[in-house]
């Protein structure tokens, strides 16, 4: 099979004053430029010195060259984003909606980071627009428009407010215990994928695949698994109830989907990576449908379309035939929904 239709690669769409932004930001010099510094500095204070003072020259320079040093790291610090230790590295910014993801600093203007930016323990954020973050770990975080959260390391965040989203698949986790820090507890994941959301009464948490633990300031630690929603309130209560895992409450999420490259991909793979992003159940008729999906290629490309769109092209490709639902995608043949001939 074979999909034409075009897909932008753009990841982002900048406006004038996002570019300007940009081009002003300044990067933190490297540890060599502030060694020629320190050297260029040196060497014009001893040229300025008389020899009298040579007695408490040096004593002088040092401690005056130290300071330089030390304001010059804590400005760069401030302008450019704390010092990145690899052992620190989140993941990085994959791509965001304007007016986009910036660092915020308390003693320099706050920075608009770029796609491709390092996210490191340190950093403050705050999500101006819906932002994607690819996890070093595995799996990706999705960030909510008017979100502020903390990196506290490389497998800890703090929400303050606002709603994100963890894909954390079963492979990642054997390498990372990720955990979210809120006001009123900790959401430890256990293989999944689940949102939360952070507000001035409480946490709501939603899973949609695996189970998530919670565990409360107090203590307390409970166990929500797929299709369940804890409703976590300040004085430590917590509401349980089931939610559907596919449908219009998750569509900020289905936003900022990582793209699927479908480019000689069997088309059962497709339709399993759709299954997954927008949480339904994949359905076929019989075992001749999985047969036909197992064997046919796709060719072209998806990029920047939405799951809705890229469903479409890729089925009107094929011989089979697509039903959605909020619980479930139905694969079937073509010959399943003609009408079935009268007879005579």
């Amino acid at each position: 099979m074979t999909t034409n239709e075009p897909g932008s690669k753009g990841q982002v769409l900048e406006t004038d004053e996002l570019v300007l932004h940009q081009a002003l930001t300044v990067e933190p010099l490297p540890s060599d430029a502030l060694l020629r510094i320190r050297a260029a500095v040196e060497s014009e204070w001893c040229n300025q010195v008389t020899p009298a003072r040579s007695r408490w020259t040096a004593p002088v320079f040092a401690a005056a060259a130290m300071v330089l040093i030390v304001v010059g790291v804590a400005w760069f610090a401030a302008v450019g984003g704390p010092v990145t230790d690899p052992s620190s590295r989140l993941g990085h910014l994959k791509k965001f909606a304007a007016p986009g993801l910036v660092e915020r600093h308390s003693l320099a203007r706050n920075r608009l980071l770029r796609v491709g930016a390092g996210l490191y323990a340190g950093q403050t954020l705050y999500a101006q627009g819906p932002a994607l973050i690819s996890l070093a770990g595995g799996g990706n975080l999705r960030i909510g428009a008017s979100t502020a959260l903390t990196v506290v390391s490389n497998q800890r965040v703090r929400v303050t407010q606002g709603v994100v989203y963890f894909d954390l698949p079963a492979d990642a986790a054997a390498q990372r215990q990720f955990v979210v820090e809120t006001l009123v507890g900790d959401i430890a994941h256990l293989g999944t994928q689940f949102e939360a959301v952070v507000q001035e009464d409480g946490t709501r948490v939603r899973v949609r695949e695996g189970a998530v633990e919670w565990r409360g300031t107090r203590g307390a630690t409970v166990v929500a698994a797929a299709g369940e929603e804890l409703q976590v309130h300040r004085d430590g209560t917590i509401n349980r109830r089931m939610i559907a895992t596919g449908g219009r409450e998750w569509a900020w999420v289905e936003a900022l989907v990582v793209d699927f490259d479908i480019d000689n991909q069997p088309l059962v793979s497709f339709l399993q990576w759709m299954a997954r992003e927008t949480g339904r159940k994949l359905v076929f008729a019989d075992p001749a449908t999985i047969q036909r999906a197992t064997e046919t290629r796709m060719h072209g490309s998806i990029h920047g379309m939405s799951m809705t769109r890229a469903l479409s092209a890729v089925m009107a490709a094929t011989s089979l035939d697509c039903k959605i639902s909020d619980a479930e995608i139905r694969v079937s043949s073509s010959s399943e929904k003609r009408p079935t001939p009268k007879p005579p």
